[in-house]
This record gives C-alpha cells, sequence and structure tokens, in this order.
C-alpha cells in the first residue's frame, strides 16, 4: 500500500497488554462518490512479540459509506499465508461499531488474500474469542491518532 509511512510505537508493552505499531495510510478519491476517502494500517501486538492482528481501516470525510475497519486475525510472519487467518470486519452506523460481513466500500480487491478470507459477524459473537476482537477494534479506535471518524 503507498503512501505516506508513520510508524508509532505506544511504548513497551508488559505481558497482555496491547500496543498499536501504525503503518501505511492513504487519501484518494472514491470511485463511485467522489467523497475524499482515507485509508490507515497498522498492527496490534500482545506484550512485546504476539501479533494479535493486522488491521485496515476506511473512512471518508463525506459521502454515504460508513467507516469501516477490517482486522486481519491469525497467524503472521514467515512460513504464514492468509490461509492462516480470518478477516473480521465492523462498521460504525450510528455512534456505534458494529460487526458486519462485508468488506468497506472501495477497499482493495485483494484485501482477502492478505487478511484472510471473511469471518462471518455472527460467527465472530458465537467464538469465544469474540470479546478479544471487541477488545481490540476499541483499542484501535482509541489509540490510532490517525483516524477521523
Amino acid at each position: 500500500m503507498a503512501g505516506n509511512t508513520q510508524r508509532v510505537q505506544r511504548g513497551e508493552a508488559r505481558p497482555g497488554e496491547l500496543r498499536l505499531q501504525q503503518e501505511s495510510s492513504k487519501t484518494t478519491v472514491c470511485d463511485c462518490c467522489g467523497a475524499t476517502s482515507h485509508s490507515a494500517w497498522g498492527w496490534v501486538h500482545e506484550g512485546d512479540d504476539v501479533t494479535r492482528c493486522a488491521y485496515l481501516a476506511h473512512w471518508a470525510e463525506s459521502g454515504p459509506h460508513p467507516p469501516h475497519i477490517t482486522l486481519g486475525y491469525g497467524a503472521w510472519g514467515e512460513g504464514t499465508s492468509s490461509d492462516d487467518r480470518v478477516s473480521i470486519c465492523a462498521e460504525k452506523r450510528r455512534g456505534k461499531w458494529r460487526l458486519v460481513d462485508h468488506a468497506a466500500p472501495g477497499a482493495p480487491p485483494d484485501e482477502s488474500t492478505v487478511l484472510g478470507l471473511p469471518m462471518s459477524a455472527a460467527r465472530v459473537k458465537r467464538d469465544p474469542r469474540g470479546d478479544e476482537v471487541r477488545e481490540t477494534l476499541n483499542f484501535i479506535v482509541r489509540n490510532d491518532d490517525r483516524l477521523h471518524f
């Protein structure tokens, strides 16, 4: 993903603490509505050495598309592929983040190739790690200062 690279690590994490690592961001014009659209991605780590997930956020300054975040949950690193993870999608509607079954409008066509095949919102809610997913989403929204929803 091209754009401005910004790496921020929010301090040294103790075991079990979450740490945010910001990566690239970019601004484009939405093909379908002409709105100025933004994308930002990064990582959430647990402790100093465990990657919890990658994330990709999309939002527009105006237009019909709600803010959207896709989490890539699973194994990352050398020797892994998208087959080792799933993507979990959320949208902000009426002031609340909700799990959804679709990628963001205008998301890169290869998003699932990198982040993993989508897991349905219903399946995430039933999964024992569903609370962890919500905790991670809230952590990203609170701590990535590039996100302006």
